[in-house]
């Protein structure tokens, strides 16, 4: 289901045009919540690297930071002055009943602490889109630079067919990428290779999407 590649439909993310390479500046991800079973999600998201099969997600704000302080202690990950070459923390759920949002208070938590000590570290998300707001405080107060929204296709159909959720949710997750944006919050969307991708495209920035990633499902 998830990928190991991406490719671009516009542009280049600073945040993710590398993230595998041992050898070289990468962002990193950070796994939330506990949980042992990782056989599937429900929430559906699209990630340009695939779920980890065997580490449990982070529960507490210690657990990110203690990640983030390891991550930047690489001498690879050396960024600089500006900031200019950070391709920053991503927070994605490996829960199957939990969207990524819905850890709004841990993520606000740690992207807090952590920014008392590293300024210019920036921090997206991988969502769904599913969830109207967070259930704890608004988006915009979260702390978050960017979120990525898993569109997936171009038209509630082939949404279905590639998520198995009810084509009804296709028009929930187009609403949220609206609002988002409206809001002010730096929107980019994920998109299936398998899908209509030029419609896809089309229509996440037509909703207010700033970028667009295409990514290879069918492995």
């Amino acid at each position: 289901m998830f990928p190991t590649r991406l490719a671009r439909a516009r542009g280049t993310s600073r945040y993710l045009k590398r993230w595998s390479s041992s050898e070289a500046a990468h962002p990193l991800f950070v796994w939330l919540d506990d949980t042992s079973d990782l056989l599937g999600s429900a929430s559906k998201l699209l990630l340009p690297i695939s779920k980890p099969l065997s580490q449990a997600g982070c529960t507490h704000p210690d657990d990110v930071i203690e990640l983030v302080h390891q991550h930047y202690q690489m001498e690879h990950q050396f960024v600089g002055g500006m900031g200019e070459n950070d391709l920053g923390v991503w927070f994605a759920s490996i829960s199957p009943q939990k969207d990524t949002l819905e850890f709004d208070l841990l993520m606000q938590e740690s992207i807090q602490a952590i920014k008392e000590e590293r300024h210019g570290v920036p921090f997206g998300a991988f969502t769904n889109g599913l969830v109207t707001e967070p259930p704890n405080i608004p988006l915009s107060e979260v702390g978050l630079d960017c979120i990525q929204v898993s569109l997936w296709a171009g038209n509630p159909k082939t949404y279905q067919e590639k998520t198995g959720l009810d084509a009804r949710a296709f028009g929930q997750v187009c609403g949220f990428i609206a609002n988002a944006a409206e809001q002010g919050i730096a929107v980019e969307v994920g998109i299936s290779a398998s899908a209509d991708v030029s419609a896809a495209r089309d229509l996440a920035m037509s909703l207010g999407a700033r970028d667009v990633h295409v990514y290879n499902t069918d492995r």
